[in-house]
């Protein structure tokens, strides 16, 4: 369509001004290959070749190229800073020079204004435009539009100047501190980092496209070479972290190595009179994004070996360091290994501590377009680093850790809805070398939420614990998944591992019996604790007593007479042990606190008195002198006769016999028919063979005086 519209105001403009030729036109560039993570790439040269012109002819004029992505460089004209942006006029085959013309910036595009140029004596003149940065992303095509004296017909009014790919990939390991230390070293170098068997990190560096790494290079619109930023998180406080001066790639003489992706350490030979080849040099003072800071190491004439480190700086927690491309060769896509040791305080308590490392093409920035006074190049903040593993060939390599996932027990639960959690294991185990960082997920394919996992990420071998949780489910069958994946595996390989765990849900339970608790043992006659006798009464208070409850004194089940969920009225055993015996409280399987009661032969207790006519002995109810007074004794199972009985101020003698009651006996004595009408207190006493005689507590009863 822009080419019709071009081809028709060319029409036009022969019908309108005949004696004018068409000048035609050619628009070619020869694209670059950029960082899709810049934001202040370079793109190739737009040249514009044109014939048909007059003879010496006059050019003069408005040039606006557009770009499909924002111009990066900072023009500001009143000052003559054009950001490097050059249009240049071709005085012989392949020879430019540059025009005095005025460069303004019009969103993203470039405008020259004032050209005044002079054709060649064939009619022909060519334009170059030079020195454009632009943001990176896919293709990046351009555009031209000139408005002047002259009537341009271009047959391709765009070209394509910059394809983009990721310019950096990596290989990131972290490292495992498993205790405090080790003692730094007095002389820093390479040799006495790896003899002082520090945990150490490493991290990878690898072009994404040969010339992604280039190195600074004397021009006043570039303020650095590409450089990397490598960060270490999760340092212990007060630690330190020690980095090269410089890394020597692939490509030289022999490259740096940590020695935790084959082989052994090596502090790297670099020759920078041979061919070029990958050198990084620590940037000293450069900032957490990269910018600022200076080269800090100088080749010298020679090969010579790279044994010279120091501290990275560390604050909050992070290490970092910047390093800088000096050197590389254009036509190879090179790779570079970065070692970091990290030496944690001798005071530290000896825990396991992992620190993770990660690297970034730097500076980095989040302001993308002409931005006066801003690092160039400079690259997107977060932009996601690829794993180089490929591109390096080693995917397959033995130093890569594997994760190993083996569940203990097969994956498959059942219980019942508001029942408790179940535990299951999984082992984890890291068959490969170097550290194996994983992660476990619940992914659940229905219901959610009864899957509890003890812990979600961790390193090395582990066995992780997850519960199933039937708590809140009705009755149904439920699945999920266990997903298991490694952190940072080259590749992707065996990253991820799913155990499928399954649990059927049954229907509710009843709800559990609460479980018992006794507070005291007391008798029955007096509401007091104290010594009870085998077959006696005693009364057990406390707690979430039921019908279905069971005692136990002294190993010996007793028989349980009255319940009330306060109170047990019990008979003890005929043959309970003598002494401190248990009682227990059972509900089922759940059991109360062991109370200790002390037990005795003959111990007496005066439940109750009945008059000769059966009723109760009471004040308004007394007994009449000279008549029977029934009184209902326990604790007289092993007492021999006689009893004795005491009321008032007589004793008698008596004999116990059944009263048809568990565990009470009655004992009837004749109340002295001279008594007068009162309020007195009897007790009954007995023995049992070989032992003092025992009395029981006083018991008010109530008397009346003869009829007359």
């Amino acid at each position: 369509m822009r080419k019709q519209i071009l081809f028709a105001l060319a029409a036009a403009a022969a019908m309108n001004f005949p004696a004018r030729a068409l000048v035609q036109c050619s628009l070619t560039a020869v694209p670059l290959q950029t960082s899709s993570e810049g934001l202040a790439e370079p793109v190739g040269d737009i040249v514009l070749r044109c014939e048909g012109g007059a003879a010496n002819g006059a050019l003069t004029g408005t040039l606006q190229v557009s770009l499909g992505r924002r111009v990066a460089n900072y023009i500001d004209a009143a000052y003559g800073r054009f950001g490097g942006i050059t249009l240049s006029q071709e005085v012989g085959s392949g020879f430019f020079m540059v025009l005095p013309v005025s460069v303004r910036l019009l969103n993203n595009s470039v405008v020259f204004e004032g050209l005044n140029m002079t054709m060649s004596p064939q009619g022909t003149f060519g334009l170059k435009i030079s020195g454009l940065r632009a943001e990176a992303g896919g293709t990046t095509y351009a555009a031209l539009q000139f408005s002047g004296n002259e009537q341009l017909l271009v047959s391709n009014f765009q070209t394509t100047v910059a394809y983009s790919q990721p310019g950096l990939l990596s290989t990131t390991l972290g490292a495992v501190s498993r205790g405090a230390g080790p003692m730094t070293p007095t002389y820093l170098d390479f040799s006495n980092m790896t003899a002082s068997h520090a945990p150490v990190a490493t991290v990878r560096v690898t072009e994404g496209y040969a010339s992604a790494f280039v190195p600074w290079r004397l021009d006043q619109y570039v303020t650095n070479g590409t450089r990397v930023l490598v960060k270490l998180t999760g340092v212990p406080e007060g630690s330190r972290v020690i980095v090269p001066d410089a890394v020597a790639g692939s490509s030289t003489l022999q490259p740096t190595t940590s020695g935790e992706l084959g082989g052994g350490p090596t502090p790297g030979l670099y020759d920078p009179t041979g061919q070029r080849s990958l050198l990084l040099v620590r940037v000293q003072g450069g900032q957490p994004d990269g910018s600022g800071g200076y080269a800090g190491w100088i080749a010298g004439p020679g090969p010579q070996a790279l044994f010279g480190v120091r501290d990275a700086l560390v604050s909050g927690g992070t290490a970092w360091a910047v390093y800088e491309v000096k050197d590389a060769n254009p036509s190879l896509i090179e790779n570079a290994q970065i070692p970091i040791w990290l030496f944690t305080p001798l005071e530290r308590a000896n825990t396991d501590v992992v620190v993770r490392s990660t690297v970034s093409l730097a500076p980095e920035s989040d302001q993308p377009g002409p931005v006066e006074d801003a690092p160039i190049p400079r690259f997107r903040a977060g932009a996601v680093v690829g794993n180089d593993c490929e591109a390096v060939g080693d995917c397959d390599a033995s130093y890569w850790s594997r994760m190993s996932v083996t569940p203990v027990q097969e994956p498959s639960f059942s219980g019942a809805s508001g029942g408790g959690a179940q535990a299951a294991y999984v082992l984890l185990k890291n068959t490969g070398g170097g550290l194996l960082e994983w992660k476990v997920t619940a992914r659940y394919r229905s219901t959610t939420g009864w899957l509890a996992l003890e812990r979600e990420a961790g390193f090395n071998d582990y066995t992780v614990r997850y519960d199933v949780i039937p708590k809140n489910l009705p009755p149904g069958t439920y699945e999920a998944d266990l997903v298991f994946q490694q952190v940072g595996a080259p590749k992707g390989g065996n990253a991820e591992v799913v155990v499928p765990v399954k649990l059927v849900v049954t229907a509710a339970l009843p709800p559990p019996l609460p479980k018992p608790a006794i507070q005291d043992v007391v008798s029955p006659a007096t509401g007091w604790g104290g010594p009870a006798a085998p077959g006696s009464v005693v009364v057990i208070q406390g707690k979430n007593f039921l019908d279905l409850s069971a005692v136990t004194v002294g190993g010996k089940t007793a028989r349980i007479i009255l319940v009330n969920p306060d109170s047990l009225t019990v008979e003890l055993p005929a043959d309970v042990p003598l002494g401190r015996v248990p009682v227990y409280v059972i509900n089922l399987d759940q059991y109360s606190q062991a109370f200790m009661l002390e037990t005795m032969p003959v111990a007496p207790g005066l439940v109750f008195a009945l008059n000769e006519n059966d009723d109760r002995n009471g004040e308004q109810s007394p007994a009449e002198a000279g008549k029977a007074l029934q009184l209902y004794v326990t604790g007289l199972q092993l007492a021999v006769a006689p009893l004795y009985v005491k009321i008032h101020d007589v004793w008698m003698e008596a004999a116990a016999e059944p009263s048809g009651q568990a565990g009470i006996d009655i004992v009837k004595i004749t109340v002295p028919d001279y008594f007068p009408t009162m309020s007195t207190a009897v007790l009954v006493c007995g023995q049992a063979p070989g032992q003092e005689g025992v009395c029981s507590y006083p018991r008010d009863v109530w008397v009346k005086a003869a009829a007359q």
